[in-house]
């Protein structure tokens, strides 16, 4: 029975190494490229959304200065389109960053002591609580993106619920299928733009996979046409459907506005 009872406990730890080793294998190699957006999302109530949006002219000023000193790439503030009272969020910002290491720290004490008093960061801090609930924050990482993409002024965003034993082949569904046929429809002008995301750390039952769709007018949205025989003219949709459909699940879909960003000159 002893024999019987370690052999199963080191068949346990066997099993248990193994599959933090492949965790860290599927990690390191999704999170290669690095580059990282911290999304915040917030709740803006109707009555200060006004007062919400001027506030985030000085918060804009800050980001100008933190992308100036190289903590930051960029920054956007999004408007998420049809919404109600019973929505979550409606307003979104995106921080960009060159790795996940300049988010640690994104702004430094004494940068902030440059730009304002103890008496005016206290008045903006308050300000700020004031105008919006800050809902959550999520960290992302670029996994895939389209090599011909540009700005948007619109993205749809494709939030994906992939199990574990699926992430590799999922990621090689939309690296080999899908970023090609993006390709052509950016080159074709049916979309300006197309990104793969991974978002990390997450918590349990968390969708952790976000394909974003990325347009310079409204109506390009809607428009276009098939060019699926220019990519894959061995494919047919049925098929790519089914494939797809073994490997992911779609949780949801939104589109967002761009309202202002910020990015070197």
């Amino acid at each position: 029975m002893y024999t019987i009872t370690n052999t199963r406990h080191a068949m346990k730890n066997f099993t248990n190494i193994l599959f933090l080793a492949i965790l860290a294998t599927i990690t390191t190699n999704l999170f290669s490229q690095d580059q990282v957006v911290i999304a915040n999302y917030m709740k803006v109530y109707q009555e200060v959304e006004e007062e919400y949006l001027e506030l985030e002219q000085e918060w804009k000023a800050i980001h100008q200065k933190t992308i100036e000193e190289g903590i930051k790439t960029g920054w956007q503030l999004w408007r998420k389109l049809y919404t109600g009272t019973g929505d979550e969020y409606n307003y979104i910002t995106l921080e960009w960053y060159e790795d996940f290491e300049a988010t640690i720290t994104p702004y430094p004490e004494e940068l902030m002591l440059e730009l304002y008093s103890d008496l005016e960061a206290d008045r903006m801090i308050q300000k700020t609580r004031e105008v919006r609930d800050l809902v959550r924050t999520q960290v992302s990482h670029r996994i895939l993106e389209a090599e011909n993409g540009k700005g948007a002024n619109y993205i749809v965003i494709n939030r994906m619920h992939v199990d574990e034993a699926n992430v590799n082949d999922y990621v090689a569904l939309e690296d080999e299928i899908w970023r090609p046929y993006h390709e052509v429809c950016i080159e074709a002008r049916f979309r300006s733009h197309w990104a793969l995301w991974r978002e990390w750390p997450f918590k349990e039952g968390q969708s952790i996979f976000s394909t974003i769709d990325g347009f310079e007018t409204a109506d390009q949205i809607m428009s276009g046409e098939d060019l699926l025989s220019k990519v894959h003219p061995d494919m047919t949709w049925d098929e790519i459907d089914a494939k797809a459909e073994k490997l992911r699940r779609i949780a949801s879909v939104e589109i967002w506005e761009l309202v202002d960003a910020v990015f070197p000159e």
